[in-house]
């Protein structure tokens, strides 16, 4: 397969991917016209490469799709501010689009931040609908913006806008920030190195366009609920730093195996982070079940509201370290803008009534143990439960919560920064309905 092709299947499949019906989702392209695009791969410039993806993507879709393509760096060698709409968001025109796209001439700085920073503005009148935003760069930042932090501001302002981003022929040492726009806009990152990978991209991205999404549960607008049966993850689900030598779904239970790493803080090598790629209603009650052996200090599972690594909620189960031994606790924690604050349930026991068995929280577990776990949201404010039986539910606390439009439900484990026992966190369902 040729690299425009190849190119161009893995952009069309982004776009299906992020919408059912193509012409249900408002689409701007962003086309990387830096000088560096001069430079010439199997035979030619780089720049003409993307001209052929981006023509032939806009001609492959529908006739009444909302389509906005912009470029940058095309007009002037030193211009920061050289950005501009080549097509507004509108009908598509696929002519006139072309027509521009054919002009641009590689020149100049490679403004990212600047770039979505205008597709947002461009989007931000769409809110309400599905927004996605598709960057082709062949190298990071080169005008002072920080274009991870603005993608993150992107997924929060409440417009759903999914950021993703196809890096072309990028340096290794350069394919972390690309990552971490995708990333903080809630889209993926492409890495096109090769043809090879960008088959293998194509691949993934058809998969997830001909999977159908799963239904809503019964229980109202906004309802859903998954019970993890069969042996392949729901195409709802997203899975940041996927590890696939540690998860499966199997007896009807997403099992995920903890290892070192977390999102704590300025930490940002957790694997294996499940995140459910659903809107949520404006207030909202998440429930789960889950069974873990808590063997060691700093075994952890969790159900979380997520919008990235350092604006999320947390409610789940811990070993806590307590001297020498474990202290197993029901947590609610948050996390804002790095800062975390951590709730914890008080007693040290619990149970006992009407004849069931007394649990003591102290030492850690040779032998699985089950909890369930419910956060709720009304308005701003998130509170944090857990039942070991199912029917009798203890408060863990409140959190308050602002600016959390585009946040998503998700499912973690972990062994912390530390290098703890392996342990299997298996959870038997998650189920949202709106709240009463």
């Amino acid at each position: 397969m040729s690299r425009p092709t190849v190119l161009t299947a893995a952009l069309a499949g982004l776009l299906a991917a992020a919408s059912p019906a193509a012409d249900a989702a408002n689409v701007h392209l962003i086309i990387d016209a830096s000088g560096s695009m001069a430079a010439r791969m199997e035979g030619r410039s780089k720049m003409d490469i993307a001209k052929d993806v981006l023509v032939g993507l806009v001609n492959d879709l529908p006739a009444d799709a909302q389509v906005a393509v912009s470029a940058y760096g095309h007009r002037r060698k030193d211009d920061c501010a050289d950005i501009e709409a080549l097509a507004p968001l509108g009908p598509k025109d696929a002519a006139r689009i072309e027509s521009r796209v054919r002009a641009l001439r590689p020149v100049g700085m490679t403004p990212i931040a600047g770039a979505l920073e205008a597709a947002g503005r461009d989007l931000a009148a769409r809110a309400g609908q599905k927004n996605v935003v598709i960057l082709v760069s062949d190298g990071v930042e080169t005008c002072k913006g920080d274009p991870c932090a603005v993608a993150k501001r992107l997924r929060a302002a409440g417009a759903q806008v999914e950021v993703n981003v196809i890096g072309f022929d990028v340096k290794a040492d350069e394919r972390k920030q690309l990552e971490c726009i995708a990333e903080g806009g809630g889209g993926k990152y492409y890495n096109a190195g090769s043809a090879k990978e960008f088959q293998l991209a194509a691949a993934e991205v058809k998969q997830q366009v001909v999977a159908q999404a799963p239904p809503a549960a019964p229980g109202g607008a906004g309802a859903f609920r998954d019970d993890f049966e069969g042996t392949k993850l729901g195409p709802a689900w997203k899975i940041l730093k996927e590890d696939k030598n540690r998860w499966s779904i199997e007896g009807g239970k997403l099992l995920i195996v903890t290892q070192k790493g977390g999102i704590w803080k300025n930490a940002d090598n957790l694997k294996n982070q499940f995140v459910l790629e659903r809107e949520l209603p404006a207030d909202y009650v998440i429930t789960t079940k889950l069974t873990v052996t808590l063997r060691s200090q700093n075994n952890w599972a969790a159900l979380l509201i997520h919008l990235d690594k350092d604006h999320y909620l947390q409610l789940g189960y811990w070993g806590k370290p307590w001297g020498n031994n474990v202290f197993r606790r029901p947590f609610f924690a948050k996390e804002v803008a790095g800062e975390p604050n951590t709730l914890e349930f008080g007693p040290r026991e619990v149970g006992g009534e009407g004849g069931t068995p007394k649990l003591d929280f102290m030492g850690p577990r040779t032998s699985p143990e089950t909890i369930w776990l419910r956060l709720e949201k009304k308005g701003s404010t998130f509170t944090g439960s857990f039942s070991m039986d199912g029917t009798r539910w203890h408060k863990i606390g409140d959190h308050t919560m602002l600016r959390m439009g585009g946040a998503r439900p998700g499912i973690m484990a972990s062994n912390d920064q530390s290098d703890g026992a392996e342990v299997a966190a298996e959870f038997d369902f998650i189920d949202i309905q709106p709240a009463p």
